[in-house]
């Protein structure tokens, strides 16, 4: 799993580094299907990783395709298992993004107790709470 990670954090840095020279020497961004394979790639890894193998694999994610990203997750939220729920949103509490407070707050209605209480516990380390999401 060690290399799995390691595999994961180098696609992340390639495309940090794509992006960051894209926006500083107007080159190119990442191939569109190149960035596509990588997403694939990483999200296939998801199934059976640890949770710090887990972490890296939306790191990475979040860089290639934040959009695509967010759906995967919206996926994972409708999850039956209220441990998984919860630890999606602790995941997603790491993250520095500016999409994942209205995303965690959406799921403050979730029906187990544990999960509502990690996305209030994640909306005010950020900062954020309920109320002012909806104002």
């Amino acid at each position: 799993c060690k290399h799995k990670k390691e595999i994961i954090s180098m696609i992340r840095s390639i495309a940090e580094r794509t992006a960051e020279t894209s926006e500083t020497f107007g080159s190119p961004p990442m191939d569109g299907d190149v960035a596509r394979r990588a997403f694939n790639l990483v999200e296939e890894q998801w199934q059976g990783a640890d949770e710090e193998t887990r972490q890296s694999i939306v790191e990475a994610l979040f860089v290639l395709n934040g959009d695509k990203t967010l759906a995967m997750l919206d996926t994972l939220m409708n999850d039956p298992d209220p441990w998984l729920r919860m630890r999606v949103i602790e995941l997603l509490g790491t993250l520095d993004d500016d999409r994942l407070p209205e995303f965690v707050a959406s799921y403050i209605t979730d029906e187990d107790e544990m999960v509502r209480q990690t996305v209030e516990w994640v909306l005010e380390s950020k900062g954020s709470s309920f109320s002012s999401l909806n104002t």
